[in-house]
This record gives structure tokens, sequence and C-alpha cells, in this order.
């Protein structure tokens, strides 16, 4: 194990950590709970590096009673844990809040594709999840967004979305085509996919443009992947693909023009999402 965790800490402080991205003051609050000992020391220091403070748990009756003592602003959930899995704490957890208090927010993270369908199967327990192994830019692409999405983020990207609001980006004829061969159940749960996968893209380019981090910049082109299958919103796929080939032939400042115009288009085609019947 000693030879494990020593290969550990010589990645979190190799050259690729040297240069961390950081959350701005006041310090947020992180809680991580995982039983895996030498996941959770390198999860732990790839939170620390990005100057956030990190509290662990070893398990889910761990976390809870740590919640109960100190204000966290996110707890990361490993789903597969011993006394108390993630999906029980998480419920726990939100059983807790005060409906006063802000949010608590709750990334469920594991390395098992069927612990993430059945985190998706209960619905509104968590805010993200994150697939292991945990790498730096994972955590980037997951908390970062989380945390700190720009407080005039609808504000600051008000004139993108009016260019948008009212073209076609939903093709209603593809609409109606696909609801026809859609339970009404599997049909809300698609669009209500949508919505937060378009979300998440924005504010995730978001938080790229703020904190001019070019390189998540240029590797959340990856997300839009997925919504470029989503084939409803054709005007978005368009930008989305545009926005890939903008990515390799571009300049930085262009780029971020681009992607701006993106979001403003992610934000249109969700207002226009949530008008559906679902």
């Amino acid at each position: 194990m000693s030879a494990d965790l020593g290969s550990i800490l010589r990645n979190v402080n190799g050259s690729a950590m040297t240069q961390p991205a950081h959350i701005d003051e006041p310090q947020r609050r992180i809680l991580l709970a995982d039983d895996c000992a030498a996941a959770r020391l390198l999860t732990a220091a790839l939170i620390r590096k990005m100057g956030l403070d990190v509290h662990t748990a070893t398990n889910g009756e761990e976390a809870l009673a740590k919640a109960k003592a100190i204000d966290f602003d996110m707890v990361i959930l490993d789903l597969d844990m011993p006394v108390l899995d993630g999906i029980a704490t998480a419920r726990n957890l939100r059983s807790l809040m005060k409906p006063s208090k802000q949010r608590l927010l709750i990334v469920a993270m594991s390395g098992f594709l069927d612990n993430f369908a059945e985190a998706d199967r209960v619905g509104g327990l968590f805010d993200a999840t994150i697939a292991k192994p945990i790498t730096r830019q994972r955590l980037l692409n997951t908390i970062l967004p989380l945390l700190r999405p720009s407080h005039s983020f609808t504000d600051r990207f008000a004139s993108h979305y009016d260019q948008y609001r009212d073209v076609p980006l939903l093709n209603l004829n593809d609409i109606e085509a696909m609801q026809s061969e859609t339970a009404p159940d599997v049909w809300g749960h698609i669009v209500t996919e949508a919505i937060q996968q378009l979300r998440k893209v924005a504010m995730q380019l978001d938080y790229a443009i703020c904190s001019d981090d070019d390189e998540l910049l240029r590797t959340s082109k990856l997300n839009m992947r997925g919504i470029s299958l989503f084939n409803v919103a054709s005007q978005l796929a368009r930008r989305a693909s545009a926005f890939e080939l903008a990515v390799k032939n571009l300049p930085t400042p262009v780029l971020r023009e681009q992607a701006r115009h993106l979001v403003g288009c992610a934000l249109a085609t969700v207002s226009q999402l949530k008008k559906l019947p679902h």
C-alpha cells in the first residue's frame, strides 16, 4: 500500500498540477466520502490543489455525522460504500437540509455504470456525477461549474440569448415524431435530461470564459457531441459542430466569442424545451 500511496503523491505533485485552477474566496468547503483509502487520498489532494477546503469520510454514516456538525458547500459520495452507500447517504443529506438554506450540492462518484443508472432512477438526489478513476480534468469539468457559476450567468448572456430566442432551434416535426413513438414517462425523462445536459454545458463554457481557462474551453468540445445527437435541436447541433471545428482552427479570442454564442443558443434551447409537454 505504501508504494501505491507514494505513486499517488508523486502524481499529485507532478508538473500537471503546478498551475491548478482555483475557486476564489471565500473558500468553499467540500466533504469527500470514499471507503477506498488510496482513491480518497488522491481525490482529496486533487481537490485541495484547486484551492478548496476538503474534509473526508470513510463511509456514508461518517459523512452524515460530519455534515450534521459542519456546513459544507458540496458533498462528493462514492456510491459503493459499506455501512451506508452513496444513494442512502444522499437521501439522508437531503432530509437534513432546512428549506431556508441554500441547496447542498451532492455529486455521485463511481467506477461502475450500473451505479450511475441506479442513481438516475431515484432522481433529484445528485447534482452531477463523476466517473472513476478520478482525474484533474474530470474534477475541473464537474466541480468548478457547480461551485462557481457566474452570478450574472443569464444576464451576461442576455444579448446572445435574445439573438436565438425566436429562432426555430427545435424541429417540431422531429419532436412530434419522437414523442409519438415514446412512452410518456420516457419522453419526460428525455426532455429533462436534455435540459440538464444543456445547462451543464452552458455553465462549463461560462466558467471557462470567466476564468480564462483555455484548456477547459477547448476540452469542452467533448461535451458538445451528446447535444449534437439530440437531433430535435437542429440549430444548436449545427452550432455545436461549428464549435468543434473552431476549436481546431481558430485563435482563442475568436473561440471565446464562439463559445458565448453557443451558450446563448443553449439557453434558448432550454427555454424551448421547457415549453414542451412532458
